[in-house]
């Protein structure tokens, strides 16, 4: 990834995220004895950073596909920031959990309007229900 792709992401997804602050802490940097910052991304709508990767993503393979939906398999903050993407660009999103996952989670990613399928806690059924539930949804012809 050149520092020109980096640019490309930055305006792809600028209007959608906030810019968030940088931080610093005295106590944290008198502990390490270095100076340490922080990059508040809890700030973000969806609670993480992950928002930027998903809506980059997203973006980008509308530009270059038709893309009729999306379809992820996440424990939290991965299908929250995906679920959300597709709402904002107008997208079918399923989001394959495990039935172990957080409650306020799941109402995150139903607050987006995703369809969530519950499997089991384990990569390989993760992996299954994708397949089973996937848009696949790019057309390359």
């Amino acid at each position: 990834m050149s520092y020109e792709d980096v640019l490309l992401a930055v305006r792809r997804i600028s209007k959608f995220v906030i810019q968030t602050p940088v931080i610093t802490s005295t106590t944290v940097n008198k502990i390490t004895g270095r100076e340490i910052f922080f990059k508040c991304e809890n700030l973000q709508r969806t609670g993480s950073f992950k928002i930027r990767g998903a809506l980059n993503s997203m973006i980008s393979l509308k530009e270059n596909q038709s893309l009729r939906g999306v379809t992820t398999h996440s424990s939290g903050n991965h299908g929250i920031a995906v679920a959300y993407a597709a709402k904002l660009n107008h997208l079918p999103c399923c989001v394959v959990l495990p039935k172990t996952t957080a409650e306020f989670k799941v109402k995150e990613i139903k607050s987006s309007g995703a369809e969530i399928v519950f499997c089991e806690p384990t990569q390989l059924a993760r992996y299954v229900y994708c397949r089973r539930y996937r848009y696949c949804t790019l057309d390359v012809s």
